[in-house]
């Protein structure tokens, strides 16, 4: 019997190639397989994988905390948690590992969206005319994301080979 590592080789290597994986999504997929794996064993037989444990499971991700104490995990990342767990477990029955479901449906609850927040036109009149020296930098990365629309992860995932032309800001997504 495969293990929930074994497991979650196959799926994501399946998912990639029906879909591809950007490597954003793969950190992301990587991160909540490490914290199953804390919590799991990266041996455990996803034969032994029952409802009772997402419970406990899911009792674990909302007892860790941060450094600063803070709940470490929000409902709807807590969510994508249970979630893969059932989707792997799911996977083996359809692999033919499992010859039945062990889990009922998973009745999850998210937390509503936040509205974005925008910078009125004087606050942004106000942030492009910072002079501090030690702001400069800030001010420059800010002035980027405004006039670009590229979200703060979209910048710090930027990289030379996204930048088309070296004489003005050319992005390629």
């Amino acid at each position: 019997m495969p293990t929930m590592e074994q497991i979650y080789h196959m799926f994501f290597e399946e998912k990639q190639r029906r879909k591809g994986i950007k490597e954003l999504t793969q950190k992301s997929y990587r991160s909540r397989m490490n914290n199953i794996f804390q919590f799991f064993s990266r041996k455990r037989g996803i034969d032994t994988i029952r409802h009772r444990d997402l419970d406990l499971f899911e009792k674990w991700l909302v007892e860790q905390r941060n450094d600063k104490g803070e709940p470490r995990f929000c409902r709807n990342y807590r969510n994508k948690h249970l979630t893969l767990v059932f989707d792997l477990v799911s996977f083996a029955v359809k692999k033919d590992y499992l010859q039945a479901m062990p889990l009922v449906a998973l009745e999850l609850s998210y937390e509503s969206n936040k509205p974005p927040q925008y910078l009125l036109p004087q606050q942004r009149e106000r942030l492009l005319t910072v002079e501090a020296p030690s702001l400069v930098k800030a001010r420059d990365i800010a002035q980027f994301l405004m006039y670009t629309g590229f979200s703060w992860i979209d910048y710090t995932n930027l990289k030379n080979e996204h930048l088309m032309d070296d004489k003005c800001w050319r992005v390629q997504r």
